[in-house]
């Protein structure tokens, strides 16, 4: 959607000179033509304040057709589709638009305004300040509170993004030989193969080694985050998963089926394999906390998870604190 979006707005766009379009209503008299079309922007602007935008939006563009070509009000119209785009997270299209309505009228104070907002919205803030000075600088706007307001927010925004990028530097982790790292003779931990998997008993064993107050070496740490970096590079910032709705908790010994709602309260003996994910979130960094998370679910496949009855007292943690 992003990409869409930037593509719609691109700097050297036409849009805002790009006129040509299809008179639909050629046939009608002119003054009909701007009557009517004012009366269809009306009912866009009733459905706007309903907030009905995408209907709103379909009457705009009824009215903006309905206005004979290069109109002046087709200005006005534009400005008002602008803003629907923008409340419905559209910016480039909304761009498009303010670009369109100052073609017709440079002195439209809003398109001006509604082109700087949608610059902002596309992370483009050099854009946006270039608009806002329009507003204040060329058609001598100088004491309007929101452009005012948002023209010292963006300046100060774009001094943080020119100041970080003045002090960028790359991590000197990046550059890091693991080899370099030597790990003491008496380190008695888990050790990470970073061309290996991950295997249920090494996360049991690193556990174990945690519940002794003790640390995995931090040559391991870092290769870890380094792999985990690689492995989420490559990945989606969105997937989608489906979940079935057969979530019956089955005893793996005996066959015997269970609420889950009462997986918790078997005896230790008993596994089951069920069609759940958790999702651990911040716990705060409270030992017991992570190592009821460590322990249940365990990860047995890609494509399932065991969930095991450990022999540990520990009392479920409430899903509100888990997520808390």
């Amino acid at each position: 959607m992003e990409k869409d979006q930037k593509s719609l707005c691109s700097e050297n766009t036409k849009a805002d000179s790009d006129t040509s379009e299809v008179d639909l209503h050629a046939g009608l008299p002119y003054d009909e033509r701007v009557k009517r079309g004012e009366e269809i922007k009306g009912e866009g602007n009733a459905l706007f304040k309903e907030n009905k935008l995408s209907q709103a939006i379909d009457k705009y563009d009824e009215a903006i057709a309905m206005l004979p070509l290069n109109h002046p009000r087709r200005s006005v119209f534009l400005c008002n589709r602008s803003m629907c785009s923008l409340k419905i997270e559209t910016p480039g299209q909304a761009l498009v638009d303010a670009n369109q309505a100052i073609h017709y009228d440079k002195t439209n104070v809003k398109a001006h305004y509604r082109k700087a907002i949608a610059y902002y919205a596309l992370n483009k803030l050099k854009e946006a300040i270039n608009a806002l000075k329009y507003i204040t600088d060329t058609l001598k706007v100088k004491k309007n509170k929101d452009v005012n307001e948002k023209m010292n927010l963006l300046k100060k925004m774009k001094k943080e993004r020119d100041f970080l990028k003045a002090i960028e530097f790359q991590d000197e982790t990046d550059q890091l030989d693991p080899d370099s790292l030597s790990i003491p003779a008496n380190y008695s931990g888990p050790r990470f193969d970073p061309e290996g998997r991950v295997s249920r008993q090494w996360v049991l064993d690193l556990v174990e080694y945690f519940k002794d107050q003790k640390r995995l070496h931090k040559k391991y740490v870092w290769m870890m985050l380094k792999k985990m970096t690689r492995i989420l590079d490559n990945e989606q910032n969105l997937n989608f998963l489906e979940v079935k709705d057969d979530h019956v908790a089955v005893d793996s010994e005996e066959g015997e089926e269970h609420n889950l709602e009462y997986k918790y309260q078997q005896y230790d003996s008993v596994r089951y394999t069920l069609p759940q994910i958790t999702v651990c979130g911040d716990i705060h960094g409270k030992h017991p906390d992570i190592l009821f998370n460590y322990y249940r679910p365990v990860l047995r496949s890609h494509e399932h998870l065991e969930y095991e009855r450990l022999p540990i007292k520990i009392q479920p943690i409430p899903l509100q604190r888990r997520l808390r």
